[in-house]
């Protein structure tokens, strides 16, 4: 196995754990925000809503990059 397709392999990775932290600070955003903090509710969900979108766009390509590089039997010649 190449080093390059090693290191795509802990990107996507990288990626997941991404993912989730996207999704989570979203989560954290709407509903436990208010303890700690004052931010106005509008901002809140805007922001909230915008971590989600980009959670979930990032969490498809990261689908497919995995699908990619652990499924598949290309080579580098083939990128």
């Amino acid at each position: 196995m190449d080093s390059n397709r090693i290191m795509q392999q802990f990107h996507a990775i990288f990626e997941v754990f991404m993912v989730f932290f996207y999704l989570l600070t979203a989560v954290f955003l709407l509903f436990y925000a208010d303890r700690w903090f004052s931010i106005d509710p509008a901002l809140k969900i805007i922001i909230s809503v915008a971590f989600i979108i980009f959670g979930i766009s990032r969490s498809i390509q990261t689908y497919k990059n995995i699908k990619r590089l652990f499924f598949t039997k290309e080579t580098d010649d083939d990128l």
